[in-house]
């Protein structure tokens, strides 16, 4: 229940979401949802609770175990697993735990801004909307390293001096995630991940092409590497849809 009132929470808030982050209603003061606004989404919401349970409750498969933290450390190295399906954050400037903040705060995952904060500092090094350490080892992709160049040679032109630091710090985080999938999957297990591209001054950044090879030097086969949709660029960069979402196959040899 608690859950299902965090799904409405945004849609009755002053809130709106885009691709670029959380952004607040125009004439939010003249549009104050009432306590029957809250009932009716809150209503509507078990009722399809409700109908979901009674669709699915004959599936062959009902055990299930939740893991709440960080994929970095929590996924398990050697638990023989068949399949991972996923898709991490996109090294671009969009930050979840923003995106999610009124979720986060309504159904009680926060308490303070101290731990808005450490949540923050916590996730996935894909952004640069907080200041935190991007400090990366060298890996072995030649495409990440000549990405990383040319992000280097157009810093003054980038809205951000980290934008460099901050694209090798998310490869180094996804790297170990590739490395503990390798340690946890059965030999010819799959993975499975949806990433996509960004853009920043000009300089593209490959992401399926950079994690393909970097999967390739973890011991991986790439099976396939299927185009999902485009997704628009910023307004700055031309507002065209040029930017790839890949569908990533992975096999453990």
């Amino acid at each position: 229940m608690l859950v299902l009132l965090g799904a409405i929470s945004l849609s009755i808030s002053n809130v709106v979401v885009s691709g670029k982050g959380r952004r607040y209603r125009r004439d939010w003061e003249k549009r104050q949802p009432g306590p029957d606004a809250v009932d009716a989404a809150f209503s509507h919401a078990v009722i399809k609770a409700i109908y979901e349970i009674r669709r699915y409750e004959n599936r062959l498969g009902k055990g299930y175990q939740v893991l709440r933290g960080d994929a970095r450390e929590l996924i398990p190295t050697n638990a023989g697993y068949d399949l991972t399906v996923f898709s991490p954050p996109y090294p671009n400037s969009f930050d979840y735990t923003d995106v999610y903040n009124v979720e986060l705060w309504v159904c009680g995952y926060l308490g303070s801004s101290a731990e808005n904060r450490e949540l923050r500092l916590s996730t996935l090094r894909s952004h640069v909307q907080i200041k935190r350490s991007f400090d990366a080892p060298v890996l072995e992709s030649s495409t990440l390293e000549r990405v990383a160049s040319e992000l280097d040679g157009v810093r003054a032109k980038l809205w951000d001096q980290d934008i460099p630091a901050m694209v090798s710090a998310y490869f180094a985080d996804m790297n170990v995630i590739l490395t503990k999938l390798y340690g946890g999957l059965i030999p010819g297990g799959r993975a499975y991940m949806v990433v996509g591209d960004s853009q920043y001054a000009g300089v593209l950044v490959p992401v399926a092409q950079i994690l393909n090879e970097l999967a390739l030097a973890g011991g991986f086969e790439v099976a396939g590497e299927e185009p999902f949709r485009s997704m628009r660029a910023s307004p700055q960069q031309g507002g065209r849809e040029q930017l790839a979402e890949t569908l990533i196959t992975l096999v453990r040899v």
